[in-house]
């Protein structure tokens, strides 16, 4: 093309450029792709033409299938990045600066953290008023916030103390906290006085606490990690609170992992109400048998501010627990705790208990231990009354049952048959008992007596048996509990004459005895008769 020619062209494009109106962006036109990013938005790229195309974008509009026009300044402002102030995420620059200004640029807004590693010195999220704020990154593992030298200060401080005001609704999604150093770094992340906060796809690892909230309530930790710290999670109170010594109420730990961290797990306090559920609480604590190490410590304060009230305390359910060092996997000091279907995976000789009560109460439900010791559950003298273990048959226990009811399965007991025999005129005669049809918990202890077994805090007890055929005086059965009689029938003389008897639903000790007495006076010694119908039973119910 001769240059005279391509000169005119290049100019009339130029001209049309120049001439063009300002574009809206079309979604539907945007190249697309299947990212498995779940933060990355769903475009590539925008090229943008005319006006403002290099330039402000206040002419500028963008429109999404089915819905309004905006203008692209607004729709800009709706998610901040941080790597539009200045923050590199390239490991090596100081990164400080930038996330702060961004943070404070971020207030009631969400802001979003570029993949890479942030390093910082401290971070501090503490607006002038209550306002939320998300930060999310681009997954746990793949955006790293990390201290750059070992020094004292938090990762990230999220409020301030004293606190003025409760600071409400707080979300970190999909970002490691790096500590650098358990030794130096206080926590990896820090929270005060704050009211729905979620830490979510979030890791907290080489700090002398992962994470600390101090009197804060609705705590969610979910699908996260804390690692790697001295203490793994804190929850406490603290006195700089806007309502003073506010109690970290409702705290919430579910499909997480709590592993390897040099003293302690999980350590709850002052509170009411620390739900564990579906997570591993793995190989933390150093010592075996030390006071203060192993997977969870509850103090002894849960629910203080409730002078009288037994507050909830720990709720674990659906939880594996293994390996850790300490006197316990799990140390409870106060409020009323639940343990369900829980699994104690415990190599020989890292604590010396399971579960350690030394106060409040507690239920157990289908907990299951890897290995005997000489108490998988061990109370205390200051457990208070009304705790039930049940379906739990591999602990060993050293509990007051006084306090404790171990509630046998339904249904287990023992059913003997009589042994004939002739029973004197006039006379009060303890029946003699056979072969047991089965006997599930080894009561039969003589030819005479059901003994209860340990771990049954209530049976029902019941008898049938016949006479021999004799028309003349009384029959009568009893049932006698430690000799005293707790039940009894008294039939006339029938010709064949069969009795039973039972005792309902009664309550007993272990070691409790029950025998059979009969008598009858029928003129001449008269027989009591084997056949399929005599039965002794004890059935224990709990």
């Amino acid at each position: 093309m001769p240059s005279r020619l391509l000169a005119r062209v290049l100019t009339a494009f130029a001209a049309l450029l120049i001439a063009a109106p300002a574009v809206a962006y079309d979604a539907t036109k945007a190249p697309r792709y299947a990212s498995p990013d779940m933060y990355r938005p769903n475009v590539d790229r925008i090229i943008l033409n005319g006006p403002g195309s290099t330039g402000p974008v206040d002419g500028m509009s963008v429109t999404v299938p089915g819905g309004v026009s905006r203008s692209l300044a607004d729709r800009a402002a709706d998610v901040l990045n941080a790597a539009d102030f200045g923050v590199k995420a390239d490991g090596v620059t100081n990164d400080t600066a930038a996330m702060n200004t961004a943070l404070a640029a971020a207030v009631g807004r969400t802001l979003l953290l570029p993949k890479g590693t942030i390093l910082v010195d401290a971070l501090t999220y503490a607006p002038p008023s209550n306002k939320p704020i998300t930060l999310r990154g681009q997954g746990r593992g793949s955006t790293i916030i990390q201290k750059r030298t070992a020094t004292p200060n938090n990762v990230l401080t999220i409020g301030s103390n004293p606190s003025p005001f409760v600071l409400n609704d707080v979300r970190v999604e999909g970002i490691t906290f790096d500590g650098f150093d358990p030794t130096a770094t206080y926590a990896a992340i820090e929270g005060l006085d704050l009211w729905r906060v979620t830490f979510r796809d979030v890791e907290v690892r080489k700090a002398k606490i992962g994470l600390e909230c101090l009197s804060c309530i609705w705590v969610t930790f979910d699908a996260s990690i804390a690692q790697k710290n001295k203490t793994g999670l804190r929850f406490n109170t603290y006195g700089g609170a806007s309502y003073p010594s506010t109690p970290p109420n409702l705290v919430q730990i579910q499909n997480s992992q709590v592993n390897e961290n040099t003293v302690l797990g999980i350590d709850y306090d002052v509170g009411a109400l620390i739900s564990l559920r579906g997570s591993n609480v793995e190989y933390n604590g150093t010592t075996a048998g030390a006071v203060g190490q192993g997977g969870i410590i509850i103090g002894p304060n849960v629910g203080q501010f409730n002078p009288g009230t037994v507050m909830q305390g720990l709720q674990v359910e659906d939880t594996w627990i293994e390996g850790n060092k300490g006197q316990a996997h799990i140390v409870q000091q106060s409020g009323r705790s639940s343990y369900r279907n829980l699994l104690f995976w415990t190599p020989g000789g890292d604590t010396t208990n399971d579960l350690l009560i030394t106060g409040g109460s507690y239920t157990v439900d289908n907990v299951v231990t890897s290995t005997p010791k000489t108490a998988n559950l061990l109370e205390g003298p200051n457990v208070l009354a009304g705790n039930v273990i049940q379906n739990s048959p591999s602990l060993a226990l050293s509990i007051d049952r006084t306090k404790t009811t171990v509630v046998a399965p339904r249904g287990q007991g023992s059913r003997v048959r009589l042994q004939a025999a002739s029973i004197a005129n006039n006379a009060d005669t303890t029946v003699s008992w056979g072969a047991a049809e089965f006997d599930d918990t080894g009561a039969l202890t003589s030819g005479t007596t059901l003994t209860v077994p340990a771990g049954t805090s209530r049976v029902r007890v019941s008898v049938g048996l016949g006479w021999a055929s004799n028309g003349t005086g009384l029959r009568k059965v009893r049932i006698l509990k430690n000799g005293a009689e707790v039940a009894a029938t008294t039939q006339a003389a029938l010709g064949y004459n069969f009795q039973n008897l039972e005792t309902g639903l009664i309550s007993v000790s272990p070691g409790d005895t029950f025998t059979v007495s009969v008598y009858q006076n029928s003129g001449g010694a008269l027989a009591v008769l084997t056949n399929q119908d005599d039965f002794f039973v004890m059935e224990s119910a709990r």
